[in-house]
Protein backbone atom coordinates (compact mmCIF):
# COMPACT_ATOMS: atom_id res chain seq x y z
CA UNK A 1 0.00 0.00 0.00
CA UNK A 2 0.98 3.67 -0.93
CA UNK A 3 0.74 6.74 1.85
CA UNK A 4 0.49 10.09 1.53
CA UNK A 5 0.42 11.74 5.38
CA UNK A 6 -0.36 15.31 5.88
CA UNK A 7 1.76 17.72 7.33
CA UNK A 8 0.60 16.80 11.22
CA UNK A 9 1.30 13.02 10.27
CA UNK A 10 4.49 13.52 8.89
CA UNK A 11 5.37 15.48 11.97
CA UNK A 12 3.62 13.08 14.07
CA UNK A 13 5.31 10.12 12.80
CA UNK A 14 8.94 11.63 13.39
CA UNK A 15 8.70 12.81 16.41
CA UNK A 16 5.51 11.51 18.76
CA UNK A 17 4.59 8.95 16.80
CA UNK A 18 1.90 8.35 19.78
CA UNK A 19 0.01 10.74 18.40
CA UNK A 20 -1.02 8.31 15.37
CA UNK A 21 -4.09 6.49 15.78
CA UNK A 22 -3.37 3.02 16.00
CA UNK A 23 -4.28 1.85 12.68
CA UNK A 24 -2.33 4.83 11.13
CA UNK A 25 0.91 4.04 13.46
CA UNK A 26 0.31 0.17 12.10
CA UNK A 27 0.51 1.27 8.84
CA UNK A 28 3.32 3.39 9.08
CA UNK A 29 5.22 0.53 10.69
CA UNK A 30 4.22 -1.48 7.57
CA UNK A 31 7.50 -2.08 6.21
CA UNK A 32 5.11 -3.38 3.24
CA UNK A 33 3.67 -0.10 2.67
CA UNK A 34 5.74 2.83 0.87
CA UNK A 35 4.76 6.58 2.62
CA UNK A 36 4.97 9.70 0.60
CA UNK A 37 5.53 13.58 1.91
CA UNK A 38 4.08 15.91 -0.67
CA UNK A 39 5.72 19.06 -1.62
CA UNK A 40 3.20 20.53 -0.69
CA UNK A 41 3.48 19.54 2.86
CA UNK A 42 7.16 20.53 3.25
CA UNK A 43 6.48 23.94 1.58
CA UNK A 44 3.89 24.31 4.44
CA UNK A 45 6.31 23.30 7.10
CA UNK A 46 8.21 25.73 5.73
CA UNK A 47 6.20 28.99 5.94
CA UNK A 48 5.39 27.84 9.29
CA UNK A 49 8.56 27.43 10.61
CA UNK A 50 9.41 30.75 8.98
CA UNK A 51 6.60 32.68 10.79
CA UNK A 52 7.81 31.02 14.09
CA UNK A 53 4.46 29.07 14.14
CA UNK A 54 6.35 25.45 13.76
CA UNK A 55 9.01 24.53 15.98
CA UNK A 56 11.24 21.71 14.67
CA UNK A 57 14.02 19.17 16.11
CA UNK A 58 16.03 19.42 13.21
CA UNK A 59 16.50 21.76 9.77
CA UNK A 60 13.64 20.83 7.39
CA UNK A 61 15.96 19.85 4.71
CA UNK A 62 17.97 17.41 7.41
CA UNK A 63 14.35 16.12 9.17
CA UNK A 64 13.47 14.81 5.43
CA UNK A 65 16.48 13.44 4.61
CA UNK A 66 16.28 12.05 7.59
CA UNK A 67 13.27 10.09 7.20
CA UNK A 68 14.29 9.21 3.55
CA UNK A 69 17.06 7.11 4.95
CA UNK A 70 15.71 6.12 8.19
CA UNK A 71 12.11 5.28 7.21
CA UNK A 72 12.80 5.16 2.90
CA UNK A 73 10.40 8.27 2.76
CA UNK A 74 9.76 9.24 -0.61
CA UNK A 75 8.82 12.71 -2.08
CA UNK A 76 6.10 13.14 -4.00
CA UNK A 77 5.90 16.38 -6.39
CA UNK A 78 3.37 18.64 -8.06
CA UNK A 79 2.31 18.07 -11.35
CA UNK A 80 -0.06 20.70 -13.11
CA UNK A 81 -2.85 17.77 -13.33
CA UNK A 82 -2.28 17.44 -9.10
CA UNK A 83 -3.05 21.41 -9.61
CA UNK A 84 -6.46 21.20 -12.51
CA UNK A 85 -7.69 18.42 -10.56
CA UNK A 86 -8.82 20.84 -7.74
CA UNK A 87 -11.36 22.14 -10.35
CA UNK A 88 -13.07 18.76 -9.53
CA UNK A 89 -13.22 19.62 -5.60
CA UNK A 90 -16.39 20.66 -3.89
CA UNK A 91 -15.89 23.34 -1.46
CA UNK A 92 -16.03 21.09 1.87
CA UNK A 93 -12.79 21.59 2.74
CA UNK A 94 -10.95 25.42 2.10
CA UNK A 95 -7.73 25.18 3.47
CA UNK A 96 -5.53 25.26 0.08
CA UNK A 97 -2.34 22.94 1.19
CA UNK A 98 -5.13 20.08 2.28
CA UNK A 99 -7.33 20.48 -0.55
CA UNK A 100 -3.75 20.14 -2.80
CA UNK A 101 -3.13 16.75 -0.88
CA UNK A 102 -6.67 15.72 -1.94
CA UNK A 103 -6.03 15.97 -5.36
CA UNK A 104 -2.76 14.80 -5.61
CA UNK A 105 -3.83 11.91 -4.12
CA UNK A 106 -7.26 11.49 -6.24
CA UNK A 107 -5.54 12.22 -9.12
CA UNK A 108 -2.95 9.46 -8.77
CA UNK A 109 -5.15 6.90 -8.18
CA UNK A 110 -4.04 5.75 -4.85
CA UNK A 111 -0.43 6.69 -5.67
CA UNK A 112 0.06 5.40 -8.59
CA UNK A 113 1.61 7.02 -11.59
CA UNK A 114 -0.17 6.20 -14.91
CA UNK A 115 2.28 3.88 -16.30
CA UNK A 116 2.13 1.72 -13.21
CA UNK A 117 -1.67 1.10 -13.87
CA UNK A 118 -2.44 -1.67 -15.28
CA UNK A 119 -5.62 -0.84 -16.50
CA UNK A 120 -4.65 1.63 -18.59
CA UNK A 121 -2.30 -0.89 -20.75
CA UNK A 122 -5.31 -3.30 -21.27
CA UNK A 123 -7.94 -0.76 -21.78
CA UNK A 124 -5.41 0.84 -24.90
CA UNK A 125 -3.76 -2.48 -25.76
CA UNK A 126 -6.12 -3.12 -29.13
CA UNK A 127 -5.49 0.69 -30.00
CA UNK A 128 -1.89 0.90 -29.38
CA UNK A 129 -0.88 -2.45 -30.94
CA UNK A 130 -2.91 -3.25 -33.88
CA UNK A 131 -1.82 -5.98 -36.32
CA UNK A 132 -0.38 -3.45 -38.55
CA UNK A 133 1.75 -2.43 -35.95
CA UNK A 134 2.81 -5.92 -35.61
CA UNK A 135 3.51 -5.71 -39.33
CA UNK A 136 5.48 -2.27 -38.70
CA UNK A 137 7.84 -4.33 -36.62
CA UNK A 138 9.34 -6.78 -39.28
CA UNK A 139 10.37 -3.98 -41.08
CA UNK A 140 11.85 -2.08 -37.86
CA UNK A 141 13.02 -5.11 -36.70
CA UNK A 142 14.89 -4.94 -40.22
CA UNK A 143 16.09 -1.12 -40.10
CA UNK A 144 17.62 -1.80 -36.39
CA UNK A 145 19.83 -4.83 -37.78
CA UNK A 146 20.87 -2.77 -41.08
CA UNK A 147 21.78 0.53 -38.88
CA UNK A 148 23.55 -1.71 -36.29
CA UNK A 149 25.55 -3.94 -38.00
CA UNK A 150 24.05 -6.84 -35.95
CA UNK A 151 25.39 -10.22 -36.56
CA UNK A 152 23.76 -12.99 -35.87
CA UNK A 153 23.21 -14.99 -33.23
CA UNK A 154 23.51 -11.67 -31.30
CA UNK A 155 22.02 -11.53 -27.75
CA UNK A 156 19.36 -8.56 -27.68
CA UNK A 157 17.75 -7.13 -25.33
CA UNK A 158 13.92 -5.38 -25.70
CA UNK A 159 14.05 -2.89 -22.45
CA UNK A 160 10.21 -1.84 -22.03
CA UNK A 161 8.95 -4.45 -24.92
CA UNK A 162 5.52 -4.44 -24.14
CA UNK A 163 3.85 -7.41 -25.88
CA UNK A 164 7.08 -8.32 -27.68
CA UNK A 165 6.40 -7.23 -31.09
CA UNK A 166 10.23 -6.80 -31.87
CA UNK A 167 11.17 -9.66 -29.87
CA UNK A 168 9.47 -11.96 -31.62
CA UNK A 169 9.97 -10.83 -34.99
CA UNK A 170 14.12 -10.85 -33.99
CA UNK A 171 13.87 -14.47 -32.34
CA UNK A 172 12.17 -15.07 -35.54
CA UNK A 173 16.25 -14.51 -37.33
CA UNK A 174 17.47 -16.63 -34.79
CA UNK A 175 18.32 -13.98 -31.75
CA UNK A 176 18.85 -14.39 -28.14
CA UNK A 177 16.57 -12.35 -26.84
CA UNK A 178 15.20 -10.65 -23.97
CA UNK A 179 12.15 -9.05 -23.28
CA UNK A 180 11.44 -6.91 -20.10
CA UNK A 181 8.29 -4.73 -19.11
CA UNK A 182 6.74 -3.99 -15.97
CA UNK A 183 2.98 -4.67 -16.94
CA UNK A 184 2.17 -8.41 -16.88
CA UNK A 185 -0.79 -7.87 -18.62
CA UNK A 186 1.27 -7.68 -21.65
CA UNK A 187 3.91 -10.08 -21.08
CA UNK A 188 1.32 -12.95 -20.61
CA UNK A 189 0.25 -11.68 -24.08
CA UNK A 190 4.22 -12.26 -25.32
CA UNK A 191 4.69 -15.16 -23.88
CA UNK A 192 1.23 -16.74 -25.67
CA UNK A 193 2.34 -15.59 -28.61
CA UNK A 194 5.88 -17.18 -28.53
CA UNK A 195 5.02 -20.31 -27.83
CA UNK A 196 2.20 -20.39 -30.74
CA UNK A 197 5.40 -19.90 -32.71
CA UNK A 198 7.74 -22.22 -30.60
CA UNK A 199 9.78 -19.61 -30.27
CA UNK A 200 12.37 -19.38 -27.47
CA UNK A 201 12.73 -15.72 -25.78
CA UNK A 202 13.07 -15.10 -22.14
CA UNK A 203 10.39 -12.22 -20.46
CA UNK A 204 11.43 -10.89 -17.29
CA UNK A 205 8.37 -8.93 -14.94
CA UNK A 206 10.48 -5.47 -14.15
CA UNK A 207 10.68 -2.14 -13.76
CA UNK A 208 12.68 -0.22 -16.31
CA UNK A 209 14.84 1.56 -13.59
CA UNK A 210 15.84 -1.67 -11.47
CA UNK A 211 16.91 -4.43 -14.42
CA UNK A 212 20.05 -4.28 -15.07
CA UNK A 213 22.34 -7.30 -15.97
CA UNK A 214 25.78 -6.07 -17.21
CA UNK A 215 27.68 -6.94 -19.82
CA UNK A 216 24.73 -9.23 -21.38
CA UNK A 217 23.64 -7.98 -24.42
CA UNK A 218 25.08 -7.08 -27.84
CA UNK A 219 22.31 -4.96 -28.95
CA UNK A 220 19.41 -3.24 -26.78
CA UNK A 221 16.35 -1.85 -27.99
CA UNK A 222 13.76 0.84 -26.31
CA UNK A 223 10.47 1.82 -28.78
CA UNK A 224 7.29 3.32 -29.61
CA UNK A 225 8.44 6.40 -26.81
CA UNK A 226 8.93 3.88 -23.71
CA UNK A 227 11.42 6.56 -22.33
CA UNK A 228 10.81 9.95 -20.47
CA UNK A 229 7.81 8.53 -18.11
CA UNK A 230 9.11 9.36 -14.72
CA UNK A 231 8.60 12.79 -12.84
CA UNK A 232 12.17 12.78 -11.75
CA UNK A 233 14.51 13.30 -14.54
CA UNK A 234 17.50 11.32 -12.95
CA UNK A 235 15.51 8.39 -13.33
CA UNK A 236 16.00 8.85 -17.48
CA UNK A 237 19.36 8.90 -16.30
CA UNK A 238 19.41 5.71 -14.13
CA UNK A 239 17.80 3.74 -17.36
CA UNK A 240 19.88 5.22 -19.87
CA UNK A 241 22.73 3.92 -17.36
CA UNK A 242 21.12 0.17 -17.04
CA UNK A 243 21.11 0.12 -20.68
CA UNK A 244 24.56 1.26 -21.54
CA UNK A 245 26.13 -1.04 -18.84
CA UNK A 246 23.88 -3.98 -19.73
CA UNK A 247 25.40 -3.89 -23.13
CA UNK A 248 28.53 -6.08 -23.99
CA UNK A 249 31.78 -3.62 -24.91
CA UNK A 250 31.49 -2.11 -28.86
CA UNK A 251 27.18 -3.24 -28.17
CA UNK A 252 24.91 -0.41 -29.34
CA UNK A 253 21.61 1.02 -28.43
CA UNK A 254 18.72 1.87 -30.79
CA UNK A 255 16.12 4.16 -29.06
CA UNK A 256 12.92 5.45 -30.85
CA UNK A 257 10.76 8.22 -28.99
CA UNK A 258 8.66 11.07 -30.96
CA UNK A 259 11.21 13.39 -30.49
CA UNK A 260 10.20 17.14 -29.79
CA UNK A 261 11.06 18.77 -33.25
CA UNK A 262 8.44 16.42 -35.05
CA UNK A 263 6.07 17.18 -32.31
CA UNK A 264 6.32 20.57 -32.56
CA UNK A 265 5.40 19.83 -36.74
CA UNK A 266 2.49 17.86 -36.00
CA UNK A 267 1.18 19.19 -33.09
CA UNK A 268 -2.73 19.02 -32.33
CA UNK A 269 -4.19 19.87 -29.06
CA UNK A 270 -7.52 17.69 -29.65
CA UNK A 271 -7.56 14.74 -31.73
CA UNK A 272 -9.97 11.68 -32.29
CA UNK A 273 -10.67 8.21 -34.08
CA UNK A 274 -13.41 5.96 -34.48
CA UNK A 275 -12.39 2.03 -35.19
CA UNK A 276 -13.92 -0.63 -36.83
CA UNK A 277 -15.96 -1.53 -33.98
CA UNK A 278 -17.37 1.12 -32.96
CA UNK A 279 -15.17 2.46 -30.77
CA UNK A 280 -14.10 5.87 -30.29
CA UNK A 281 -11.06 7.21 -28.66
CA UNK A 282 -10.90 10.97 -27.53
CA UNK A 283 -6.81 12.49 -27.13
CA UNK A 284 -6.34 16.14 -25.14
CA UNK A 285 -2.49 17.14 -25.32
CA UNK A 286 -1.15 20.13 -23.64
CA UNK A 287 2.62 20.99 -23.53
CA UNK A 288 4.07 22.31 -20.16
CA UNK A 289 5.50 25.85 -20.72
CA UNK A 290 9.51 25.30 -21.93
CA UNK A 291 8.49 22.46 -23.75
CA UNK A 292 9.90 19.48 -21.29
CA UNK A 293 6.86 17.92 -20.60
CA UNK A 294 3.59 16.80 -22.22
CA UNK A 295 0.28 16.10 -20.09
CA UNK A 296 -2.07 13.89 -22.67
CA UNK A 297 -5.78 12.68 -21.38
CA UNK A 298 -7.02 9.67 -23.54
CA UNK A 299 -10.98 8.74 -23.40
CA UNK A 300 -12.39 5.67 -24.86
CA UNK A 301 -15.68 4.98 -25.37
CA UNK A 302 -17.47 1.82 -26.85
CA UNK A 303 -21.32 1.63 -26.52
CA UNK A 304 -22.06 2.76 -23.05
CA UNK A 305 -18.96 2.12 -21.57
CA UNK A 306 -16.45 5.19 -20.92
CA UNK A 307 -12.89 4.78 -19.44
CA UNK A 308 -10.73 8.27 -18.73
CA UNK A 309 -7.00 8.13 -18.49
CA UNK A 310 -4.11 10.71 -17.90
CA UNK A 311 -0.62 10.21 -18.64
CA UNK A 312 2.32 12.37 -18.99
CA UNK A 313 5.93 11.99 -20.15
CA UNK A 314 9.16 14.17 -20.79
CA UNK A 315 10.08 15.25 -24.56
CA UNK A 316 13.23 15.59 -25.83
CA UNK A 317 14.98 17.08 -28.58
CA UNK A 318 17.41 15.18 -30.57
CA UNK A 319 20.45 17.35 -28.75
CA UNK A 320 19.08 16.89 -25.56
CA UNK A 321 18.67 13.03 -26.24
CA UNK A 322 22.15 12.73 -26.90
CA UNK A 323 23.42 14.56 -24.45
CA UNK A 324 21.81 12.18 -21.75
CA UNK A 325 22.99 8.91 -23.78
CA UNK A 326 26.63 10.73 -23.55
CA UNK A 327 26.14 11.46 -19.61
CA UNK A 328 25.32 7.56 -19.19
CA UNK A 329 28.63 6.79 -20.41
CA UNK A 330 27.97 5.88 -24.27
CA UNK A 331 31.10 6.93 -26.58
CA UNK A 332 29.15 7.86 -29.38
CA UNK A 333 25.52 8.50 -30.95
CA UNK A 334 23.88 8.89 -34.15
CA UNK A 335 20.32 10.76 -34.84
CA UNK A 336 17.66 9.46 -37.60
CA UNK A 337 14.22 10.48 -38.93
CA UNK A 338 12.94 6.52 -38.83
CA UNK A 339 15.02 2.75 -38.06
CA UNK A 340 15.43 2.88 -41.92
CA UNK A 341 18.46 5.29 -41.20
CA UNK A 342 16.59 8.17 -43.06
CA UNK A 343 17.81 11.78 -41.91
CA UNK A 344 16.60 13.69 -39.19
CA UNK A 345 15.47 16.64 -40.92
CA UNK A 346 12.05 18.12 -41.31
CA UNK A 347 10.82 15.56 -42.59
CA UNK A 348 11.71 13.05 -39.28
CA UNK A 349 8.31 10.83 -38.64
CA UNK A 350 10.27 9.78 -35.28
CA UNK A 351 13.75 10.38 -33.28
CA UNK A 352 15.66 6.92 -33.60
CA UNK A 353 18.86 7.06 -31.59
CA UNK A 354 21.94 4.24 -32.36
CA UNK A 355 24.24 4.62 -29.41
CA UNK A 356 27.53 2.46 -29.01
CA UNK A 357 29.44 1.36 -26.08
CA UNK A 358 33.32 1.81 -26.29
CA UNK A 359 35.16 -1.11 -27.38
CA UNK A 360 36.97 -1.58 -24.98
Amino acid sequence: MKLLLDTHAFIWWDSEPSKLSPQAFTLCQDQANTIFISVVSVWEMQIKFQLGKLKLKLPLATLIESQQQTNGIEVLPITLMHVLELDNLPMYHKDPFDRLLIAQSRRSYTMKEWYEQDEFWQAFSEMMFPEKVWENAVNEVDGIIALTNLPQNSSVLDLACGPGRHCISFARRGFSVTGVDRTAFYLDQAKKRAEDENLNVEWIHEDMRRFCRPDAFDLAINMLTAFGYFQDPSDDVVVAKNLYRSLKHGGKLVMDIMGKEVLARIFRANDWQEYPDGTIMLQERKINPGWDWIENRWIVIKGSERKDFSLSHRIYSAVELSQLLLIAGFSSVQTYGDAAGSPYDNNAKRLVMVAQKDSS
